[in-house]
């Protein structure tokens, strides 16, 4: 039986992906509280924006997501931006990482 028709099997070196909600802005607060109303109005628990995301200036969000979910993860981070997610895409463009990070689109799939 290959890899892949185990049930359940991950391969050890397959890697492993974590989407990560972000918030930049400067006012850190703010960031959280915008994520926190979000997590309550999504899902119903305000409390998970704590759990799953990362929120202050640019360079605050892509450090803690870096520590805090990729080394875990051994692979790629997603940062997941929840309102305004031009002005997020152009601000994680504007870094000079380009390539490095992706961002998506919120969706209905959950935080994960």
């Amino acid at each position: 039986m290959g890899m892949l028709e185990a049930p359940g099997a991950i391969p050890p070196r397959s890697p492993i992906g974590k989407r990560v909600y972000i918030a930049i802005d400067r006012d850190r607060q703010r960031a959280g509280k915008r994520l926190a109303e979000w997590f309550a109005g999504f899902y119903g628990r305000a409390q998970l924006a704590e759990e799953v995301s990362v929120w202050g200036s640019r360079d605050e969000c892509v450090a803690r997501s870096s520590r805090r979910w990729s080394q875990r993860a051994r692979a790629s981070c997603v940062l997941n931006p929840v309102f305004d997610e031009m002005e997020h895409l152009e601000q994680l463009r504007g870094g000079g990482r380009a390539g490095a990070l992706s961002v998506t689109r919120s969706g209905a799939d959950g935080p994960g």
